[in-house]
């Protein structure tokens, strides 16, 4: 069972997720297995599938990272305004607005 949580996802089949879902564990279990599948995908680049599966986990860190390797900039300015002020995401995330040249979204997270 801990390697099926590790890789999270065998075939295709996200079989862990479902045993949770119908009771087989908890909530830290749900996040950890939900955490782990996104980076699965994210292993893969196949960052669509990623972020659903971090913004499930609640983790912005990891959404962040795959919405600017979507280039997804609506996702990553509202995801933005979820994070708590003097978050150092903030700056990481201004960062790469500053990096693609979309200076204005850029000092608004620095301001944030």
């Amino acid at each position: 069972m801990f390697m099926m949580i590790l890789l999270g996802c065998y075939m295709g089949e996200c079989r862990v997720e479902k045993l949770i879902l119908n009771g087989a564990g908890d909530d830290l279990l749900l996040e950890l297995t939900w955490n782990n599948i996104g980076d699965y995908f994210a292993d893969r680049k196949n960052w669509s599938k990623a972020a659903t599966y971090f913004a499930k986990a609640e983790n912005p860190d990891k959404l962040a990272d795959c919405y600017y390797a979507l280039e997804n900039w609506g996702a990553l300015a509202k995801l933005m305004d979820t994070i708590h002020d003097g978050s150092p995401l903030l700056l990481s995330i201004a960062k790469k607005f500053a990096s693609v040249g979309i200076c204005k979204q850029a000092v608004k997270d620095l301001l944030h």
